[in-house]
């Protein structure tokens, strides 16, 4: 009896030496913040930050530079002709539906694997949690993250923190990955422009709740999680003199879906020739915007290689837009109270990844990383995939081989060496393996002594029971 308790406890030691073997990995985004916003002294507890992890100063962003493209590449390490989600809507182009957030958009390419699903199909004890992030509230490759929590605005910054970090602590299921997602200061960027109070109060609070992160982890005695602080994306200003009205070249001869400074167009069936030559026509007259036929668009979008790529593309020139303003504005004039004349700025954001307005920034801290380490060339959106599946000690779905050969310079600065607790841990399951597997083997040949006396018409008993 006593040799059956001792290899449970063995066993238990060996899974709870391999669940602690597991590196933990937090990734936080903040949506729509702009590379240089670290720069206008209202990120104190973010540059402190800073100068203790491998940063980088800027991303570049997939095209177009827009939330769910950039997001969903993030998590696949895919550019947006390979997973599909070329914007934020599209319409597919054998059956006219109009895809917007949902299954369908997220599934153009059954390979692509998020790194959440990545994770969890590994097994070990793995489990990934995501709060809000872009496309994780659904299953890939028929598989779910086991935690979980939807698109919710109403659901406080700080609530967030809490819900997200007791998944790392969970006493049966702990996670080993969380993504968190935060919605400012694109939305104040949107509507009151990127150098406005309104967006400068944002940044402000960007700050307080990455300092309220760190405090929370501290107290739960997480500080050794790997954490990654990063955006999607930037922001450029807009004027009304400066949005493109296309609806007129348009006219009845096609539709358009998307939204500044990206529009998907969709000619009638026999109108393409003559509506790209007509929007040509109208591009070289204005001049502040590009229009290319799909065949044509520029490879270094990585865009057009899809099947859900539109047969038309306008792309508008940095600090314009296009008619789907108008009515935008109309509806935060009215939400918002805003007085709007044509100095007032909006904000918008999908330009070339190229431009600077439209970069991000990068911030990695913990075991898993160097400290102090700033990195002389921005990183791209498709090397975190290669760069998360480092941290978490996953081999990663094959990518293009420009992609691995970029990464791979990067990644050896970048993730520091085995992490000491790490080895020390994988030292520990094998002495614990060897122990269980020993006592297993002790147990296995008293039993068959045992069974051999009974044969034999021996009855084997304890000294005391004897009496003797």
């Amino acid at each position: 009896m006593e040799l059956i308790i001792l290899c449970l406890w063995m066993l238990a030691i060996l899974d709870v030496s391999w669940t602690r073997a597991l590196d933990r990995l937090l990734v936080v985004s903040f949506d729509g913040f702009r590379y240089d916003y670290l720069n206008r002294s209202l990120t104190p507890n973010i540059q402190n930050l800073i100068r203790q992890s491998t940063y980088s100063e800027r991303i570049l962003s997939v095209f177009p530079s827009q939330t769910f493209p950039n997001h969903f590449s993030i998590a696949t390490g895919r550019y947006v002709e390979e997973h599909g989600v070329l914007a934020n809507e599209l319409m597919d182009l054998q059956t006219q539906e109009i895809y917007k957030f949902g299954y369908k958009l997220f599934h153009y390419n059954e390979t692509t694997v998020p790194i959440w699903t990545l994770n969890e199909l590994k097994k070990e004890g793995r489990h990934s949690g995501c709060m809000m992030w872009v496309g994780c509230s659904m299953a890939y490759q028929g598989t779910n993250g086991t935690y979980s929590v939807e698109f919710d605005l109403s659901i406080p910054w700080d609530d967030r923190i809490e819900k997200s970090v007791s998944w790392f602590t969970d006493p049966v299921k702990p996670a080993n990955l969380v993504m968190l997602y935060f919605e400012s200061p694109d939305q104040e960027g949107h509507i009151y422009g990127p150098d406005s109070p309104e967006t400068n109060a944002q940044i402000q609070r960007v700050d307080k709740t990455v300092q309220k992160l760190l405090q929370v982890l501290k107290a739960k005695n997480l500080s050794d999680v790997n954490l990654v602080v990063l955006s999607d994306h930037g922001m450029e200003s807009v004027t009304l003199p400066r949005i493109i009205n296309l609806t007129g070249v348009i006219g009845d001869d096609g539709k358009w879906l998307g939204t500044s400074p990206v529009l998907q167009i969709y000619p009638n069936k026999g109108k393409t020739d003559a509506l790209y030559e007509r929007l040509q026509e109208f591009s070289k007259r204005n001049g502040h915007f590009d229009v290319y036929k799909k065949q044509d668009i520029p490879e270094i979008y990585h865009y057009k290689n899809c099947d859900r790529a539109p047969p038309i593309l306008a792309v508008a020139k940095p600090k314009y837009g296009f008619h789907d303003l108008y009515s935008w504005i109309d509806e935060i004039k009215k939400k918002h109270k805003l007085t709007v004349t044509n100095q007032t700025e909006f904000g918008v954001h999908g330009y070339d990844p190229q431009t600077l307005s439209m970069q991000p920034f990068f911030i990695a801290k913990g075991p898993k990383f160097e400290k102090g380490l700033k990195l002389d060339k921005p990183l791209k959106v498709v090397d975190l995939y290669g760069i998360f599946a480092d941290v978490l000690g996953l081999k990663a779905s094959p990518v293009e081989p420009y992609n691995r050969k970029l990464l791979h310079p990067v990644r050896s600065p970048l993730v520091a060496q085995e992490s000491t607790h790490l080895t020390l841990a994988l030292v520990g399951y094998t002495l614990a393996s060897l122990i269980a597997l020993t006592a297993l083997f002790t147990l296995f040949i008293l039993f068959r002594r045992r069974q051999e006396m009974r044969n034999l018409g021996y009855t084997l008993v304890d000294k005391d029971e004897s009496g003797i």
